[in-house]
Order: C-alpha cells, then sequence, then structure tokens
C-alpha cells in the first residue's frame, strides 16, 4: 500500500518542479537602453546606478545624487 502510494505521489511532485527558464527566442538588451535609463533618471533628478536585464525587458535602477 505505502509503495504504491509513493510510486504515485513522486512522480506528480517531480512534474510539478518542471520549468521553461532558457526555454524560449533570445532577447537582445536594446543598444541605447543605457542612455534611455540614464535620461529617464535624470528626469527624476536621480542618477544611473545599474541596468536590471530580464527575459524580455530593462530595468533602470537609479539612486540619489550625490552633492
Amino acid at each position: 500500500m505505502i509503495r504504491s502510494t509513493v510510486i504515485t505521489i513522486v512522480p506528480l511532485l517531480l512534474a510539478s518542479c518542471a520549468t521553461t527558464v532558457g526555454a524560449g527566442k533570445r532577447a537582445s538588451v536594446p543598444e541605447d537602453a543605457t542612455e534611455t535609463c540614464t535620461s529617464q533618471c535624470e528626469a527624476l533628478g536621480l542618477e544611473l546606478d545599474a541596468l536590471a536585464i530580464g527575459d524580455r525587458h530593462v530595468s533602470c535602477i537609479c539612486e540619489p545624487t550625490e552633492d
């Protein structure tokens, strides 16, 4: 009884952990990403600290300017 339960449950648990990371078209970072983020940060009175590159987008990370 216990063995048949384990045989049934384990494959279900393993299947639920499946992931599709990296399974798609490769995305490219726009060539003007740095300039775009710099201008967006400056418009907010901040300076660009970093770019966060995701699967299909680039995020700007701004920080307060040091005066």
